[in-house]
């Protein structure tokens, strides 16, 4: 068994990256039945961290970290989803405004018997 690595996707072999495109299209979409918007690429993954674990021959889990900074005004992926939802409204007292923060999302684990469920679930939910 190769040993596992875990980077950020512009440390990789672009076929990693690609399969960590392939198989969120397949859990979101095909295991789960949710939309296309769901599981595409989008315009947050060109403006986020994808983080991937890989063998070096294929993407093991993935996730996006979407990273917001002070005076950034732009919408987190889960504020432009949810209409109204910000998520400094909810964390009042964690002062985001003035301080970086980050939503994890697009979260896909694989194993050898295929994607784990109550990890994959959780992140969708």
């Amino acid at each position: 068994m190769n040993a596992v690595r875990i980077g950020f996707h512009h440390e990789f072999d672009r076929a990693v990256v690609q399969d960590y495109f392939r198989k969120r299209v397949e859990w979101y979409e095909q295991r789960l039945a949710a939309p296309a918007t769901v599981s595409r690429k989008d315009e947050y993954d060109d403006r986020s961290h994808i983080v991937l674990a890989t063998d070096g021959r294929q993407c093991l889990g993935g996730l996006r970290a979407t990273v917001r900074r002070p005076g950034d005004t732009r919408l987190l992926p889960t504020e432009h989803v949810c209409d109204g939802l910000r998520v400094s409204d909810l964390f009042p007292e964690a002062g985001l405004p003035n301080t970086p923060h980050a939503e994890l999302s697009k979260l896909v684990i694989v194993s050898d018997d295929g994607p784990l469920p109550l990890t994959n679930d959780l992140g969708f939910r």
